[in-house]
């Protein structure tokens, strides 16, 4: 029991990790609604604290989190610039039809609080 507890930390790591790299893909390759990739860019950078606030990865692992930041940072650029200079698919799959459209405000206004409580969190930590 006590070695399945010391790898939770590595556990939860990975899952976060995943479920970030699956955030960037999204950003990168699908067009969206442009609120829908500002709330995808603030739950990747809610990830990316989550990570750094629970100190999840390794010292000698500091450059994986400037790699995630570039990877987002990046990946905004270049979805800014296909909303501003492509146009949206003439006859989009269902799929694509709903990422076309704002998203709920129910998803933002989820988002917002969840990165709210992770600055007061990491205000409280110091």
């Amino acid at each position: 029991m006590n070695a399945v507890l010391s790898l939770l930390p590595l556990l939860v790591a990975a899952v976060l990790a995943v479920a970030l790299v699956v955030t960037i893909v999204q950003i990168w390759a699908r067009y969206q609604h442009p609120m829908r990739l500002a709330l995808q860019a603030v739950g990747a950078a809610s990830l990316m604290g989550v990570i750094g606030l629970a100190g999840l990865l390794p010292d000698a692992l500091w450059w994986v989190s400037w790699a995630f930041t570039l990877a987002i940072l990046l990946g905004i650029a270049f979805s800014a610039r296909r909303l501003l200079v492509g146009a949206p698919p003439s006859e989009p799959s269902p799929r694509k039809a709903e990422l076309l459209d704002p998203p709920p405000r129910s998803s933002a206004v989820v988002e917002v609080l969840f990165w709210l409580a992770l600055v007061v969190v990491a205000l409280i930590a110091g």
